[in-house]
């Protein structure tokens, strides 16, 4: 909603992953097992789909990443996938909410259609969320000491965040200018 809204194009690392799975790629076998266990897919594949995907479509006016960048090292290599395009991190919004309701939420997802394998027990919900944790959280340290990450609460409606995360983007957009 929000890609539409600015006229960005969306990226999300999962749906790459799923759609590599779907279609039976060498790719998409070789992360199966990875996204089965809910650990994180290495950074070369990950790197190599989000190249792929700038490529693709680097005549828009920017990108949303959802699950990009999840380590030091992709934050690291995006900021230079930008650079060759002329662009950089404008700014990161990281969205919050009490652990017990994301494991809530994921548990809920996991017995819906919109499951994902690392959704279906607690201990993998666990694991997903002790990734976080260890690998992702330091990459939020590392754009707030550059002052370009925002926390925002993930609490509310869907309408009530998208329009929490509309002002805060409205907000960067004037700031970078």
């Amino acid at each position: 909603m929000l890609a539409k809204k600015f006229n960005f194009y969306y990226i999300s690392t999962g749906s790459l992953l799923r759609k590599e799975i779907k279609l039976g790629t060498e790719l998409g076998d070789k992360v199966k097992d990875t996204l089965d266990r809910g650990d994180l897919v290495s950074d070369e594949i990950v790197i190599r789909l989000i190249e792929r995907e700038m490529k693709i479509h680097s005549h828009v006016n920017g990108f949303i990443f959802k699950g990009f960048p999840r380590t030091i090292l992709q934050s690291y290599i995006l900021d230079g996938l930008l650079r060759r395009m002329g662009m950089g991190v404008s700014y990161v919004v990281e969205l919050t909410a009490p652990t017990i309701e994301l494991i809530k939420r994921l548990d809920k997802r996991g017995r819906s259609d919109k499951a994902r394998p690392y959704d279906l027990t607690t201990e993998l919900i666990i694991h997903r969320l002790e990734e976080y944790e260890t690998k992702t959280a330091p990459v939020m340290e590392l754009y707030k000491k550059q002052n370009k990450h925002h926390v925002e609460n993930a609490l509310g409606t869907n309408e009530e965040i998208f329009a929490n995360l509309s002002a805060t983007v409205e907000s960067a957009m004037k700031k970078s200018r």
